[in-house]
């Protein structure tokens, strides 16, 4: 107990004094933070966000360290996942790389798998100034049948990959929730895939315009799906639950705590999901 809470002690502190030190960095004048869970679609919209930055489709390229990435013409600079390393390691790259963020016109900051209010010294005050604050959504059992569909696939690999980015227990199940009630700019990877004047709307909200799709993300791997599937056209990512069997553990999960969290999609797949186990 007592060294929990000098662990926690040891962090706070570690993260004040490098944000003491972030905010009198040179930024650029406008920053988009967006935070989701793993396979909510998080560099789906980063990448269409980039896009409606440039007004045509665009790619990075990554500036030293994995998580720190460039854009062309210093339109953007992206540190993604920034939560995934040590607080002392994404300081260090954040000092190598402050000229270059202080030229950029935008900073893109990710969150992946932390609640809404997780601490960190990069995360920017709701408050901030030209602050464009997402929080990025998907359907809950396409998001858990995604992520069980990238355990799969990274149980293959030597070592396991990846697969334990993509645990799921019940307080990341507390964090997909609680955000849905956040204050924050709502991105739907669901209605984004489909709906033209929604997104169309949702560029309004966050200072833009261009609405040009990206194709499909080759982050953490890209889809885990097949290639019939992995495409962003017709029904197949908003069925997900229908391709990928999601872990009996994680259903049980949902039915115990967040059956009254469900919305109304949610609510109509959870009824699909259990009349199909009833019925084998």
């Amino acid at each position: 107990m007592a060294k929990a809470g000098s662990r926690r002690l040891a962090r706070s502190v570690t993260h004040t004094v490098f944000r003491a030190v972030w905010l009198l960095l040179p930024k650029p004048a406008r920053t988009v933070h967006i935070a989701g869970l793993r396979r909510c679609g998080n560099h789906a919209c980063i990448n269409w966000l980039a896009n409606a930055v440039y007004g045509h489709p665009v790619d990075y390229l990554r500036a030293g360290h994995y998580l720190f990435r460039q854009y062309p013409d210093n339109g953007i600079f992206l540190i993604n996942s920034y939560a995934q390393v040590s607080a002392l390691t994404l300081f260090w790259q954040v000092w190598k790389h402050r000229k270059a963020i202080a030229r950029s016109q935008w900073l893109f900051l990710s969150l992946e798998d932390q609640r809404p209010g997780f601490d960190h010294f990069l995360r920017p005050r709701p408050d901030k100034p030209g602050l464009v604050n997402i929080h990025v959504d998907r359907t809950l059992f396409n998001m858990l049948a995604s992520r069980a569909k990238k355990i799969e696939v990274e149980q293959a690999k030597p070592q396991c990959g990846i697969a334990g980015n993509f645990r799921v227990d019940g307080e990341l199940l507390a964090g997909f929730f609680a955000y849905r009630h956040a204050p924050l700019l709502h991105w739907a990877y669901d209605r984004w895939l489909v709906d033209a004047e929604w997104r169309r709307e949702f560029l309004r909200q966050a200072g833009l315009k261009h609405d040009i799709l990206p194709g499909m993300s080759r982050e953490a791997g890209g889809s885990s799906f097949g290639p019939a599937e992995a495409g962003k056209t017709g029904n197949a990512p908003m069925t997900r639950f229908r391709a990928q069997a999601i872990p009996p553990a994680w259903l049980c999960l949902v039915e115990q705590r967040f059956i009254p969290e469900l919305g109304h999609a949610e609510a109509r797949q959870w009824h699909e999901i259990r009349t199909t186990r009833t019925a084998t």
